[in-house]
């Protein structure tokens, strides 16, 4: 039997690829149909949602409001310290601070789920066998081809397969011609609306083990123990417990430090790190993983650098983010922060801890970066509110001639970067 060839997508109709999981038995064979549609960000719908600023306008003296991180306000009363869901003038109008409106929308087209799964070896690979449309009606269609599939996706099909009905799913490894590579670049610039448009987002992080049923006993078991949900630095249930503990070990015959038992010193961002030094002599922290001959690359619109392994055919596979002193914050692409300016932090509207640019001198406080010019005059700088969908740092951008609105500030384009002489490459990742 032939193996399985990819049709071309139409990128004008904004198609990709999706798999319909046919129903079997665990140890049956893996079946499934691949077929092709238009996947297109809806519009936005209208929504009377104030801004956090605005609602907080609206509160008595006591009351303060947040944003959760699902895009939720919730207020927040000082003098009872109590929180509710709901305004604290019971005639405000509900539809003024309501969530906003979930991806997809009711009624939205297609209807399918994304995996989320690791690749894992690709060695041992499986055989899945593709069938045509026709295995989708009660009468079993042909088999037409067969596709390699990894261990770990076989067993994550075979687990979430429906004995009774298909599943319809957007997989990476299946959905992806992964040898056609202007495909695959045009394609994972497309992940991030792939899952968000996705009814359902199914993460497989493998079968079940011997100990799985008491990891998630006991974790529900330490989560019921909860006594105190915001605990600070003197909090006098844990000031006791410390207290105890110290004159147990008071007992000791030898000398103690203090610093091997106070848990402020044991970061959780050095444990399970490696020391990378880079041929330029920069140091800093890399994953466990780390290997002589990594690269570190800096990639625009990347908060950190990350660590390339180099592999076959001039591909790289990512082997994870790094910090490394010297190349943060755009040092390698615009270089240090000039005197007298320096980053100050604080906390913005919606409760984001942010840095801006501070002159120690003038006492100008702003966010544009004192080492870019200014904005190319067909260029204006757009507010919006923030949202929970939005990276960290988070400016928009609109071209005043076309129209053109973007999170990215123009003069960190490719093109504006190579005019400043940075020596940008291009990698193909893995």
């Amino acid at each position: 039997m032939l193996p399985y060839e990819y049709s071309k997508l139409n990128a004008d109709a904004q198609e990709i690829r999706l798999v319909t999981l046919l129903p079997g038995e665990f140890s049956e064979d893996i079946r499934f149909v691949i077929s092709h549609t238009p996947l297109i960000m809806p519009d936005e719908r209208p929504s009377q949602r104030m801004s956090l600023d605005d609602l907080h306008e609206t509160l008595p003296p006591d009351w303060t409001a947040y944003e959760t991180l699902e895009g939720r306000f919730i207020f927040y009363q000082d003098e009872s310290d109590g929180t509710t869901w709901t305004h604290p003038d019971p005639s405000f109008n509900d539809a003024l601070y309501e969530p906003r409106p979930e991806l997809p929308y009711p009624g939205f087209q297609p209807v399918y789920e994304a995996l989320s799964y690791t690749w894992g070896s690709t060695d041992n690979r499986e055989t899945a066998y593709v069938e045509s449309s026709a295995s989708l009606s009660p009468s079993s269609g042909p088999i037409t081809a067969t596709i390699q599939i990894g261990q770990n996706l076989a067993s994550a099909l075979r687990h979430l397969r429906y004995q009774a009905e298909a599943r319809v799913l957007w997989i990476d490894a299946m959905c992806i011609n992964q040898e056609d590579i202007a495909e695959r670049n045009e394609q994972v610039q497309r992940m991030a609306t792939i899952y968000r448009l996705a009814y359902r987002v199914v993460v497989w992080l493998g079968p079940e083990t011997g100990n799985s049923k008491l990891a998630i006993s006991t974790l529900r078991y330490l989560g019921a123990q909860m006594v105190d949900r915001f605990p600070d630095g003197i909090d006098e249930t844990l000031q006791e417990a410390r207290e105890f503990f110290l004159t147990k070990i008071s007992a000791s015959r030898g000398p103690i430090d203090l610093s091997s038992i106070n848990d402020q010193h044991h970061y959780d961002w050095v444990r399970k790190r490696t020391l990378v030094t880079t041929e330029e002599g920069y140091i800093g922290l890399g994953l466990a993983g780390a290997q002589p001959g990594d690269c570190v690359c800096v990639f625009p619109g990347c908060n950190t650098p990350m660590l390339l392994r180099l592999g076959s055919s001039e591909q790289y596979q990512v082997v994870g983010e790094c910090y490394i002193h010297g190349l943060m914050d755009s040092e390698s692409l615009l270089g240090r922060l000039p005197n007298p300016w320096r980053v100050r932090l604080g906390w913005e509207s919606g409760g984001i801890y942010l840095g801006r640019y501070y002159n120690s001198s003038t006492g100008v406080l702003t966010e544009e970066d004192p080492r870019l010019d200014s904005l190319p005059v067909e260029w204006e700088r757009v507010q919006a509110d923030r949202t929970p969908d939005d990276p960290l740092v988070f400016a928009l951008f609109r071209n005043k001639v076309t129209g053109e609105v973007m999170n990215s500030d123009p003069r960190l384009l490719p093109e504006a970067l190579k005019e400043r002489g940075v020596d940008l490459k291009t990698f193909q990742l893995i």
